[in-house]
């Protein structure tokens, strides 16, 4: 087959560095690696570094068969800013354009956000009958609501009446909807007129464990070490954007506390963002707690094998937040890090169910979840190695991701 992907961001195997792989990428690698040409459509821009890939449309063959064409954008600094707004535009248009030029895909399978785009997408999918799966990772437009002021909130469906229409669009048009959890199914469904089908299926997030080399571990211990890391510290790590869906004000007030029972206890918050120096500010003082900035894979895995624990310090009423489990803790549960989390829902369940973590909400819970853990090696141990099975189980890219493959070609064949 001949098959379309679209993500607009997210880093590709071409990305200088050492990228980090994620779920449109592995899907990418997985149909490819099963006989089957790819072409990955994206924006030149990178949104997790912020930062231009390229001045103008680009098209990079990662290999034979497997194509990445990215689209000229003007980027943006802000998540939430008309800059992301202008940016999605532009894309969108650019999109609707190019696509015209090629031949025909047999499939495509669409990220969900952004809205626009599938939009443009699902409209080709239907005038030129091709098979269109959306894949379902974000709440768009829902979520926009948790950012409106208190007194707004009533006009939420007059506000983004366009952007509800799109998604109505969008999911009842699509011929399969692919979500991360069964309750983003159901939320997706919800803006249809039919019940769930064959034609639907849950992939939750995942991680490709990446190879740490002796060397590339090395490197990253003697990185670690210039930080002020060693072997005989308490690490608690945090990989990814400091953003208004972090809150560490709960760990912030029990610093103090923790600090004084552990004194080799560490925080390391890695990652960058629009919350960088707030967050900076409520740890200001403490030595302990380090801002290595944004890190490389092989230093993320070093980290995790310093660590003792990973930390998911999400804002707990999110909707699709409590719908969902995070590939960041995905990504502790393959270190076999057990995870200290703000999250219910999904995440607590799936915690819970595998005694591979510990819920917190506010500092005296928090200091009780690492303290629990810290004061009992055995625990600890027991813990990481629970999440270590559940990764293996449930959360392994190329499992879950050659299910995505084979239910999309199952699905084709029937068509």
């Amino acid at each position: 087959m001949n098959v379309w992907l679209f993500k607009l961001g997210e880093q590709t195997p071409l990305d200088e560095g050492d990228p980090k792989l994620s779920r449109t990428a592995m899907l990418a690698e997985e149909f490819h690696r099963a006989g089957h040409d790819v072409i990955w459509w994206m924006a030149t821009y990178d949104h997790l570094s912020k930062t231009q890939r390229s001045t103008k449309d680009i098209v990079k063959e990662v290999r034979p068969g497997y194509q990445i064409r990215m689209l000229f954008t003007t980027g943006y600094r802000r998540n939430v800013s008309v800059q992301r707004i202008i940016d999605h535009w532009v894309f969108d248009r650019r999109l609707k354009d190019e696509i015209e030029r090629l031949p025909k895909p047999d499939v495509i399978v669409a990220a969900y956000p952004t809205i626009g785009a599938c939009k443009v997408l699902t409209r080709y999918a239907i005038a030129n009958d091709v098979p269109i799966f959306i894949d379902v990772r974000d709440m768009w437009p829902d979520i926009f609501r948790e950012y409106l002021p208190a007194v707004a909130r009533r006009m939420y469906p007059l506000m983004f009446r366009k952007q509800i229409r799109g998604a109505r669009f969008v999911f009842s048009n699509a011929d399969g909807i692919i979500g991360i959890t069964d309750e983003f199914i159901d939320w997706a469904l919800g803006y249809t007129r039919r019940a769930r089908c064959e034609s639907d299926y849950v992939a939750p997030l995942a991680y490709n464990e990446a190879p740490l080399t002796p060397a590339g571990l090395n490197k990253g211990l003697e990185y670690w070490a210039s930080q002020g890391i060693a072997h005989q510290d308490q690490v608690i790590c945090f990989f990814g954007v400091l953003s208004k869906k972090i809150d560490l004000r709960a760990i912030a007030s029990a610093m103090p506390s923790l600090s004084e029972r552990f004194p080799r206890l560490k925080l390391v918050l890695c990652g960058n963002g629009d919350e960088l120096e707030y967050v900076r500010s409520l740890f200001k003082g403490r030595e302990n707690v380090l801002f290595p900035g944004w890190v490389e894979k092989a230093q993320i895995l070093t980290l995790m094998h310093l660590s003792k624990l990973g930390l998911a310090p999400y804002v707990a009423d999110r909707p699709d937040f409590l719908m969902s489990i995070p590939t960041k803790i995905i990504e502790y549960f393959a270190g076999s890090l057990p995870v200290l989390t703000s999250l219910k829902g999904v995440s607590l369940r799936v915690i819970t169910e595998n005694r591979c973590g510990r819920y917190y909400h506010d500092p005296e819970s928090f200091i009780d979840a690492v303290s629990g853990f810290l004061d009992s090696p055995a625990q600890l141990d027991d813990a990481g190695r629970r999440a270590r099975e559940l990764y293996e189980r449930e959360y392994r890219g190329e499992v879950v991701y050659r299910g995505v493959r084979e239910h999309v070609e199952r699905q084709v064949a029937v068509a």
